[in-house]
């Protein structure tokens, strides 16, 4: 979506009452998992973020513009995130000098305990697809269940870092 569409998205959203989170996506394509993303040279890392950095910059000021109340600066990066440490600390910094609201980051459910910068952020952010049964047509109470473990790591994890988790994308098969 090109920064003029999701401006009148946003435009909508408030024009209705509904607050907004921007969560701008990239996209590797091929069947590439962001996760996973990788260079081997420190060059192609430099092109890369250079280029990222741009592409977040403009969606934070825009944000700003727009007055959304959460900004997400990235989604489920998992391996750049952990390995990249200093780019990341960078970034937010440059994104809290355009962009004054809420920021949190998308971390993938079975990593998202992984991430080194949360403590700069509002909101720890969690895309919730937790398996919650192996059976192929659990009951309630199995679903109820199999939340529970995951409620609790979620629980601990916010009580140790002094902040709230916001699902940042959740869903299930039907």
């Amino acid at each position: 979506e090109t920064p003029t569409g999701v401006k009148r998205c946003i435009e909508m959203a408030h024009s209705k009452g509904i607050k907004v989170m921007l969560k701008p996506h990239l996209w590797l394509g091929w069947g590439q998992f962001t996760g996973d993303l990788d260079f081997e040279k420190e060059s192609d890392w430099k092109i890369f973020e250079d280029s990222f950095k741009d592409y977040i910059l403009t969606f934070a000021r825009l944000a700003e513009s727009e007055k959304v109340e959460v900004f997400c600066i990235a989604t489920e990066m998992g391996s750049h995130v952990q390995n990249r440490e200093d780019y990341w600390f960078g970034l937010i910094s440059e994104i809290k000098k355009v962009y004054k609201g809420k920021l949190t980051y998308a971390e993938n459910w079975d990593c998202f305990d992984k991430v080194p910068f949360w403590y700069q952020l509002d909101y720890v952010g969690v895309d919730g697809y937790f398996p919650l049964s192996d059976g192929r047509e659990p009951s309630t109470e199995d679903l109820n269940k199999g939340w529970k473990t995951h409620l609790k790591k979620l629980e601990k994890y916010s009580v140790k870092l002094q902040k709230p988790i916001l699902f940042t994308e959740i869903g299930y098969r039907s």
